[in-house]
């Protein structure tokens, strides 16, 4: 029997908060596993996209999903940190 808590790829996924009430958090998960949440309050973009960056390098996840809302200045702080061409980044981590 296939361990269906490990089964399937790594993936990313950040939802996105700015200030006030609501959280920024970031979910890893494999198959049904899901690791323990990352939370964070009152982060600007640069600061959201520095941890999701060291989740990145860290985990090396096959695919990362975003917040729509916050795609395109998460994006490019992500890319800056992880020191890759946007292209790649697009390609790799954003479907």
């Amino acid at each position: 029997t296939p361990d269906l808590d490990n089964d399937g790829v790594l993936q990313i996924g950040v939802d996105v908060a700015r200030f006030g009430d609501d959280q920024t958090v970031i979910c890893a998960r494999r198959g049904r596993k899901v690791y323990p949440l990352s939370k964070f309050r009152e982060l600007d973009t640069m600061q959201v996209a520095g941890h999701v960056a060291e989740v990145i390098k860290t985990m090396k996840p096959r695919l990362v999903n975003i917040d729509v809302g916050a795609m395109g200045a998460l994006r490019e702080g992500v890319r800056r940190r992880c020191c890759v061409d946007a292209e790649r980044v697009a390609r790799r981590y954003w479907s």
